[in-house]
């Protein structure tokens, strides 16, 4: 997790050097002086977009106003926590559950020895917080509008039915029912079908529904399972990668959310298309070497001609079967174009 604080004063610096010493083993933060090398304005604009969490050690109204223009969706915003300069609390005011914000105030005030202001509904009323818990489980809610609606019904007192194609660990929380039924308020799956009747599941990630569909659709939770190794001729085109792609998904017939991040041989660690490709789909890249790749147990798909160009005889099943750990490959080798795919599930352990 990347953390950037800004400060404000002496007594704010002295609160960001003991938060910053107490958190640095477990996190990348860093702070910085407002007014000395870069104002308050420039200093949020670089890190609203780069960092999972921004602290402004000062008023809350400073932090409001500063992050007030990039303010985009509860999905992609960063976490924004508000600590005063006494270090006496430590107030989340945006990104709460999906970016995490209420649980960095938290952690902050135990390091602080400070009151965490939470004002979010379902965490003072004790109620099962459906987007912190697919935060918490590396999972990603594909139509957000849905979030209000199922705190509100748990709010109201009412039951939330789910459908997991997942085993998920320990006791349901109070006003969650599982459920092996279609008609299921909430589906935690990897897979398109039999979801959405039929209409098409990208429809989910391209924009919101209108009245009608938001009443009916389930709300969609995709655990981050899916790895995709890939290869390609060198000065590949970005289209052919994008097709294969998509081939990869029909094949699998899983949602693209599913995918957390995209291997290959270090070789292409500067290929353009790759690079476009990780950028447009906002998944990181892992580069490996051919002996990293070559160390990788299991029956691949063979290629002399790739062995002579790489150092290993299969780029793309290799890579994925590595990055996914002690996962399985779920998708052989693919080829479209000049470009290979291959994709890998590792193992998950959901818990409430």
């Amino acid at each position: 997790m990347t953390i950037r604080v800004l400060t404000f004063s002496d007594k704010g610096e002295s609160v960001a050097e003991k938060l910053c010493k107490k958190l640095m083993a477990f996190t990348d933060i860093d702070f910085m002086r407002c007014g000395e090398t870069i104002s308050l304005s420039r200093w949020t604009k670089e890190w609203f977009f780069k960092a999972d969490a921004l602290v402004f050690i000062g008023a809350c109204g400073i932090a409001v106003r500063a992050v007030a223009p990039f303010v985009e969706s509860k999905v992609s915003d960063p976490a924004v926590v508000v600590v005063d300069e006494l270090g006496h609390f430590a107030i989340p005011i945006l990104s709460g559950h999906l970016g995490g914000a209420n649980e960095l105030a938290s952690q902050i005030a135990e390091v602080l020895g400070a009151q965490a202001v939470i004002t979010t509904a379902t965490d003072i009323n004790k109620v099962f917080a459906i987007d912190d818990w697919a935060r918490r489980n590396d999972c990603v809610i594909l139509d957000a509008g849905k979030i209000k609606d199922v705190a509100v019904r748990l709010l109201d007192g009412g039951t939330v039915t789910i459908k997991s194609n997942f085993p998920i660990a320990g006791r349901e929380p109070v006003g969650v029912s599982l459920t092996s039924e279609d008609s299921a308020d909430v589906h935690i799956s990897t897979r398109r079908e039999g979801i959405f009747g039929g209409r098409a599941a990208r429809q989910v990630s391209a924009g919101p529904f209108d009245a009608k569909d938001r009443k009916k659709d389930p709300m969609i939770i995709v655990p981050h399972i899916a790895v995709l190794g890939i290869g390609c001729r060198k000065g590949t085109k970005g289209a052919a990668v994008e097709k294969c792609f998509e081939h990869v998904l029909n094949e699998l017939g899983i949602f693209e959310e599913a995918f957390y991040r995209v291997c290959s041989i270090d070789l292409k660690k500067d290929e353009p298309a790759i690079r476009e490709f990780c950028e447009v789909h906002s998944l990181p890249f892992y580069p490996y070497s051919s002996d990293e790749l070559k160390k990788v147990p299991g029956e691949f798909s063979s290629s002399g001609f790739v062995e002579e160009i790489t150092g290993v005889d299969n780029v793309c099943e290799r890579s994925a079967a590595l990055g996914a750990g002690d996962g399985r490959i779920v998708l052989k080798k693919v080829v479209w174009d000049g470009v290979t795919m291959a994709v890998a599930f590792r193992q998950i352990s959901l818990v409430w």
